[in-house]
């Protein structure tokens, strides 16, 4: 009779629990669709081709920022802070950029990506726009790369990605490659960091509690940190230059492709 009692008494418990569980989880839903009313119920958004932009998260966990140039043929621009990582996209024409000591320079055209440290000269050759993203007291591998047509990892719901820029080590920042294809309707989900990014390809939209918004080529925008969102598609494909400011992977001092394939000898060599 006592064991009887007992099992009811916790069966009890265990349906109380799971239902304030399921309770809360509703209370957070329809706080979380209120709060995206209340605060305009959008992702920070902004066409580059419209206007130039600037995204300004300096004061955030990892600072960062995000800005676009709109320029003619014959235009110059330089961005230049000392301890700046600075990645860069193209969305159109054609540019010129060399790091401050000429050490790295390339013609880039739409579709390029690069990362330059402290300071870079922009130079416009045919009329386009650039968008760079900085990452503060930060220095990167520089490089320079094209985007390919999808990404050759696969991402949440049949979507892919490349990893453009990878964190020298566990913890740096990467900049990447999303590619969505046609028909997707992305799971919502939330990172635990701000993301910045633009619209390099194609047409979708985003989508959240209490919103909806279409995404066009140019775009640029801003992801808060735990800002629940998701991606959809419908006939167009479409590609995301993301930058990501941190990262929980990546190489280690123990964990690394020359270390872990390097079988090791004896010094004297026998």
């Amino acid at each position: 009779m006592c064991v009887k009692n007992f099992r009811q008494k916790s069966y009890s418990k265990v349906v109380v629990v799971v239902a304030v569980m399921a309770f809360g989880c509703v209370v957070l839903d329809v706080a979380w669709a209120v709060a995206s009313r209340l605060s305009g119920g959008t992702m920070e958004l902004y066409n580059a081709y419209e206007k130039d932009v600037v995204i300004d998260r300096s004061r955030s966990m990892y600072p960062s920022m995000l800005f676009s140039r709109k320029m003619s043929a014959g235009d110059s621009h330089v961005v230049n802070r000392v301890g700046s990582a600075f990645y860069g996209y193209v969305l159109s024409g054609r540019f010129r950029i060399a790091s401050q000591h000429g050490d790295l320079v390339a013609v880039v055209g739409a579709g390029a990506y690069y990362v330059i440290n402290n300071h870079v000269d922009i130079n416009c050759e045919d009329a386009g726009v650039i968008v760079l993203i900085e990452r503060l007291g930060y220095q990167a591998m520089q490089q320079v790369g094209l985007v390919e047509r999808k990404g050759r990892l696969s991402y949440i719901d049949d979507c892919s990605d490349s990893l453009l820029c990878a964190p020298a080590r566990a913890g740096d920042p990467c900049l990447n490659h999303l590619h969505f294809p046609p028909g997707i309707l992305q799971a919502q989900h939330t990172h635990p960091t701000i993301r910045l990014g633009v619209i390099a390809r194609g047409r979708g939209k985003v989508w959240g509690p209490g919103y909806e918004q279409d995404l066009l080529t140019g775009d640029v925008f801003c992801l808060e940190e735990g800002e629940r969102h998701s991606f959809k598609t419908d006939q167009d494909t479409m590609d995301v230059i993301a930058y990501h400011p941190d990262s929980d992977w990546g190489p280690t001092d123990g964990q690394h492709p020359m270390l872990v394939s390097s079988a090791l000898r004896s010094r004297s060599g026998l």
